[in-house]
């Protein structure tokens, strides 16, 4: 279950910022740590997502 909610998370963050006028707010820098919690957050789920699968998928990827 986990790695579909990784999967859908990565296709919202790669939707989201493919577009060129999301309003963050902020001053010239704020992008940054939009971007910084985005991918942190997608790292932390990937993490999860690799801990959790089965055992017997170790032979496999």
């Amino acid at each position: 279950m986990i790695q579909l909610i990784f999967t859908g998370y990565t296709l919202l963050v790669i939707s989201l910022s493919l577009i060129p006028t999301a309003a963050v707010g902020g001053g010239l820098h704020s992008d940054k740590l939009a971007h910084f919690l985005a991918y942190g957050g997608m790292g932390f789920l990937a993490y999860i997502s690799v801990k959790s699968r089965p055992c017997w998928m170790d032979n496999y990827i």
